[in-house]
């Protein structure tokens, strides 16, 4: 049985992260909290989410007198129960605290709900709608963002992306993600599943943790976020967290019921749960989603998956879930997020893979062909998204045996599409990245993702193999990604939006590449466009770079245009070459002879 997941249609509602719906429960019927606002005479109520001055402990570099930096270094991980962490921790609640008194001074009818301190220092706000001006006034607040509405969004796709030839590398499929731990951020996972239970795995030291019977030696981590006044359990009540949880990190070799073998990515990682969807349709808010994401940092999550998203109202400067997704790379952590089930048309892609940090997955078919439905770019900062693609289309996985809402079935396996069942294909290949190269930043597993891609996913919209804002880099390969020789800073590159004066057009982008894996030696650089662009030239120098062993150099792309060039979008890939490896930058520009530029309408548009 085959069933498409849709990738949630956000409600509406105020500007904030991509998150889950959070909901509340009026009488029997369940209305998302941010549509049902509690009202005070004749003002309504909001819940906002106010982001304050100083940096979070994911981010804090040292620079405030007698506070010792907390920001790991680079390849490190956040250790939140560090002395020096929870000495600026303990300072930020003191700020927090002050700004909790003049809230009350100015603000009496303003009432606070909960504190973020590691990858976002702030604090959750129920005020009145006509007071917002007034707490934006306050001192100390940076952003003040309305919380937002968010819903969700093996057998042939495992052997498509290569894992084995990781697995193989780490010692074989007993050792295939073993220590790594992945976080599930979903609608929760059904921790008795039998593809989702491994008795031969030690939890580490203080694990589970969690709600009392909903973890495992597999799922170590059985966490609920509920909004106010609204009680829940860590279990899949819909389906849609089991199945994913199951493509990421599913036992191997496993055999159902109906006599199909699958596997998930990374069969011996660590599984955690932290259920921010609730209810019949999936949904949850900001708040409750960066509180989850503030849990998985502590818990030393080492590969954060985001099967949701929503259409924010704000840019992505003011998004607190792509502040919470930067500072949480910053702590070491990956995150990825599915891009959105808004496709074909430009500019859907949705929070938080919005987020630069964040690996934005995009819906191929086993087939290498891009789904209709998968959302494409630009991004909302004219950046390239989706960053690559992954297996999305009827992925066969584990769901809950029976369930109230969503996805269920007898046999414990359905057939789910969407860009929901591309990330967790992501997040597997993070995890056994990490696992083979420990040292490796969350920027050097993207690029190593990114830069290694197949170039070669095709979409049956356009008729031609898919460009660069549709498939973002390509489809990963894990057997490539695993030796890279060199990663790659920035990973690709948007020149954005260029105006061709009479004298023409010219701009240039500088990239940093470090050598790793014992790939010292010289690289060949080179440009391919992929189309003929009359009027155009793209040049990369210098012509060849040499990279000294764990050494970087750079190269730089150059891009100009006569004053005749034909207005549109322009794009291709630098080329570095070394033996047999090739690596892949793209780079995409807009010219026209104005500045503007429409995109498609994102009214009414679908999530994953």
């Amino acid at each position: 049985m085959t069933r498409t997941s849709v990738f949630l249609t956000r409600p509406i509602v105020l500007v904030v992260a991509t998150a889950v719906a959070v909901a509340s429960i009026l009488g029997n019927e369940w209305t998302p909290r941010s549509l049902a606002r509690e009202n005070l005479g004749s003002d309504e109520v909001l819940t906002v989410i106010v982001e304050l001055e100083d940096e979070p402990v994911a981010a804090y570099d040292g620079t405030k007198p007698n506070l010792r930096a907390t920001r790991p270094r680079r390849g490190g991980k956040l250790k939140t129960s560090s002395p020096e962490a929870l000495e600026y921790a303990a300072f930020l609640e003191s700020k927090q605290r002050e700004f909790g008194r003049a809230l009350r001074q100015a603000i009496p009818e303003g009432r606070e709900r909960r504190q973020f301190r590691t990858v976002l220092n702030g604090t959750v706000v129920i005020l009145p709608k006509g007071r917002v001006e007034a707490l934006k006034r306050l001192r100390g607040v940076k952003t003040v963002s309305t919380n937002e509405t968010y819903r969700v969004s093996l057998d042939g796709s495992v052997p498509l992306i290569n894992a084995s030839a990781v697995w193989t590398a780490v010692g074989g499929t007993s050792a295939a993600g073993a220590g790594m731990r992945i976080a599930i951020l979903d609608t929760g996972i059904d921790n008795s599943h039998p593809f989702l239970s491994d008795n031969a795995l030690q939890p580490p030291a203080g694990f589970p943790m969690g709600v009392d019977g909903y973890t495992s030696n597999k799922v170590i981590v059985g966490k609920v976020y509920t909004p106010a006044g609204r009680t829940d359990t860590p279990a899949d009540e819909y389906g849609h967290g089991t199945h994913v949880a199951g493509i990421a990190a599913g036992v191997y070799n496993y055999t159902t019921q109906s006599f199909r073998t699958v596997s998930g990515v990374a069969p011996k990682a660590f599984l955690m749960n932290y259920k921010v969807l609730l209810g019949p349709t999936g949904e949850g808010d900001t708040s409750e989603i960066v509180q989850a994401i503030e849990d998985a940092v502590a818990d030393g999550a080492d590969v954060v998956n985001m099967s949701f998203g929503g259409q924010s109202d704000q840019s992505i400067e003011s998004d607190p879930l792509v502040a919470a997704v930067r500072n949480g790379t910053q702590a070491g952590v990956v995150f990825v997020a599915a891009a959105g089930n808004s496709g074909p048309g430009a500019q859907t892609v949705l929070s938080p893979a919005v987020s630069p940090e964040a690996i934005a997955a995009g819906n191929s078919t086993k087939g290498d062909a891009i789904a209709t439905s998968s959302s494409r770019g630009p991004n909302l900062d004219i950046s390239i998204k989706p960053d690559l693609t992954a297996p999305g289309t009827a992925i066969y996985s584990s769901v809950p045996f029976s369930a109230p809402w969503g996805f269920s079935d007898p046999q414990g396996f359905l057939s789910l599409s969407g860009t929901s069942m591309a990330a967790p294909h992501v997040s597997g290949a993070v995890a056994l990245l990490r696992q083979l190269h420990p040292g490796w930043s969350p920027a050097q597993v993207k690029s190593a993702l990114m830069n290694t891609a197949r170039r070669s996913v095709f979409d049956s919209v356009s008729g031609s193999t898919a460009r660069v804002m549709v498939q973002g880099a390509g489809r990963i390969d894990l057997q490539a990604a695993m030796n890279p020789g060199l990663t790659i800073s920035p990973p690709a590159h948007s020149f954005g939006r260029g105006n061709v004066a009479p004298g023409g057009y010219y701009a240039s982008r500088g990239f940093v590449v470090e050598e790793v894996a014992g790939s010292a030696g010289t690289w060949t650089t080179g440009v391919t466009q992929t189309a003929t662009y009359p009027g155009l030239v793209a040049q990369v120098s210098p012509a060849t770079v040499t990279v000294a062993a764990s050494g970087s150099a750079g190269i730089t792309l150059s891009i100009s245009a006569t004053g005749d060039v034909a207005p549109g979008d322009y794009e291709g890939y630098v080329t570095l070459t070394k033996g047999p490896t090739v690596l892949h930058i793209p780079y995409w520009v807009r010219l026209a002879y104005s500045y503007y530029f429409p995109f498609a309408s994102k009214d009414g548009a679908e999530l994953r």
